[in-house]
């Protein structure tokens, strides 16, 4: 009898160990498996430790300007991250499409890492590769890598930082004597897979994804028409009262 029970009770056995079998082997089918689900890394999650800044030019702390039509203006941009040894870095910048036609890069001065990217010049924002909805970037990598020692075999790196905050830029910026007056942001990108990721890299060639710096700018016209319109209105109460003395 007992001989009886376990012969009926394997091919149970072996069905419910195949069972879970099934499961171990192939623990992310939706289709086989009803249970939990692994969830791959995201490889486009930013790194919390590792942060690009924009500042007003001889700054560390102000991220807004006042400025007109016309004008120039800089900015200084920051590298700070911890748990490695950083070697460079890439961003991109985009601004509201409502200002991209009226402003542009240009000149960069490298600081920290030396070696840019992609240097140039005048650097317009002129496509939306790689920008936020509503926004326009410009199309160069701004940022530089470690200056290398060729003397040595192999070549060395000779400007790798450990972990802390530099400046690695200063940007230079112009506006168009027609720039409509209004509050702007001028962002890094996040590339959204268009290849304009800002990131720091580090000696292992580990790129670490940064979150939006924002740097906000404000276009005011000039006061020009209003003092003009004012010194006018004050010109003609002065003629005014001096007509009125002579009367008297």
């Amino acid at each position: 009898m007992k001989k009886t029970i376990v012969s009926a009770l394997i091919p149970v056995l072996m069905s419910i160990s195949s069972a879970f079998a099934t499961v171990m082997i192939d623990p992310i089918d939706p289709v086989s498996d009803n249970g939990a689900q692994i969830e791959p890394i995201n490889p486009d999650a930013t790194d919390p430790n590792s942060s690009i800044n924009l500042y007003k030019s001889g700054s560390t702390s102000q991220t807004s300007l006042t400025v007109s039509p016309g004008s120039v203006f800089s900015l200084d941009v920051y590298a700070t991250f911890t748990g490695y040894t950083g070697r460079g870095l890439s961003y991109w910048l985009q601004v509201p499409t409502a200002l991209a036609s009226h402003i542009s890069i240009t000149s960069e001065s490298y600081f920290t890492w030396t070696d840019p990217s992609q240097a140039g010049g005048l650097t317009p924002f002129n496509t939306t590769t790689g920008a936020d909805s509503g926004f326009t970037t410009e199309n160069r990598d701004l940022g530089a890598t470690s200056q290398q020692d060729f003397t040595t075999n192999p070549p060395t790196y000779t400007q790798d930082k450990p972990a802390g905050t530099y400046k690695v830029s200063t940007l230079g910026f112009s506006l168009d004597p027609s720039t409509p007056a209004g509050t702007y942001t001028i962002m890094t990108t996040l590339g959204g897979g268009a290849g304009k990721d800002s990131e720091l890299s580090d000696t292992t060639d580990t790129h670490h994804l940064v979150s939006e710096a924002t740097f906000t700018l404000t276009v005011v016209p000039e006061p020009t028409t209003l003092s003009l319109l004012g010194l006018g209105g004050l010109g003609s109460v002065g003629l005014t009262m001096l007509r009125a003395r002579r009367k008297g």
